[in-house]
């Protein structure tokens, strides 16, 4: 028995004690459904998991999102984060959601797209001032770092950067928020960055080129 199946043989264990105690009915029912939730995504997760060692693809599309290895933990943690049903087909839509995710043609791509924001709002021989502006939701695809440039958050929120060697942060940014990196041509730092915040997320990115 896994840490999974544990969690939720307790979830039933519990459930099973408080009917015998005759305790409040809706905390039992919400106990149950919690535990049907969980034995549901389980399910799903072992079927993507199993599909996975004879399919390559699903394998490095798990890495490129971010969620690193093709094992139980990495899989379960996909699954739980992705399902907002659950359908019984052996877990075809979480495949296909892996799928839906395929940045190779972005990455590929990235080391030519100078593009470090959504909009340009000056230029000259020393500068180049960005705005970065994306809503719930939006994502700006992969890109590259090839100055030296800082970032201050104008409007915060939540943000998740992937990067090219397929590891992901997940993190809030807060107005006023500010670093400074260096990168060159030679040593480029290539990410996206997606708004998964319920508000609209906004930088103000300049570009040192001197």
């Amino acid at each position: 028995m896994d840490e999974y199946q544990a969690e939720i043989q307790e979830l039933r264990t519990q459930v099973e004690q408080m009917v015998e105690a005759e305790e409040d009915p809706k905390l039992i029912a919400d106990l149950e459904l919690q535990a049907q939730l969980l034995e549901a995504i389980y399910d799903q997760a072992k079927a993507l998991l199993q599909r996975g060692e004879a399919e390559p693809e699903l394998r490095d599309r798990l890495r490129v999102r971010g969620y690193g290895d093709w094992d139980l933990d990495n899989v379960y943690a996909f699954v739980y984060e992705t399902a907002t049903e659950l359908p019984a087909d052996g877990g075809q839509p979480f495949a296909s959601e892996i799928r839906a995710a395929d940045f190779a043609a972005e990455l590929s791509a990235a080391p030519g797209n100078l593009e470090v924001g959504t909009r340009l709002w000056f230029e000259n021989d020393r500068i180049r001032v960005w705005e970065v502006r994306l809503q719930p939701g939006e994502r700006g695809p992969f890109h590259a770092h090839t100055r030296r440039y800082f970032w201050t958050v104008v409007d915060g929120g939540t943000g998740r950067q992937r990067s090219a060697d397929g590891t992901m942060i997940t993190r809030e940014y807060h107005v006023g928020d500010t670093s400074y990196s260096e990168h060159s041509a030679s040593d480029p730092m290539i990410h996206d960055l997606e708004n998964v915040g319920q508000t609209a997320l906004r930088f103000v990115t300049v570009e040192l080129l001197d």
